[in-house]
Parts: structure tokens; sequence; C-alpha cells
């Protein structure tokens, strides 16, 4: 799948997963930082942030952790 047929798994205001924004300014001017998070667990796991050129490759990210934490701590149903 390329980057432009990517299509979110998760839905706006379904599940909080984490969170992306543009980096205007700064060291990372241009670029779309993700941050994960998900359920109260046991374990976190890292990386739960970076960057990326994308604001879909930032989703990607947020959304491929979101599902790695809860596999983790077995929360998957």
């Amino acid at each position: 799948m390329t980057e432009s047929q990517y299509e979110p798994k998760y839905k706006c205001g379904e599940t909080s997963i984490g969170r992306i924004r543009y980096e205007a300014a700064g060291s990372m001017r241009e670029t779309w930082q993700w941050s994960g998070h998900g359920p109260k667990v046991k374990e976190r796991l890292l990386p739960q942030q970076g960057f990326e050129p994308t604001a879909r490759e930032a989703s990607r990210m947020a959304e491929d952790y979101y599902d790695r934490l809860t596999a983790h701590n077995r929360l998957h149903t």
C-alpha cells in the first residue's frame, strides 16, 4: 500500500489512540509529530512519540503504537 492509499484504521471520536500535529518551526519544522497513548495499562512501550514527513505516516505510527500497546498488555479482543 502506498502512502497516498493509506487510510487510518480508527475514526476520530471512536477511540483515543494518540495525536498528530504539524511542526511549523524549530529544528523539526515541516514535519508531523505523533504521540501514541491508549488505555491505562501496566506497561508502556517505547518509542511513544516521533516525527514523520507526512500526516498520513504520523497517523499510521500513532495507530501502530496503540495496536502494539494493547497487544502487549493483552487488551485486544
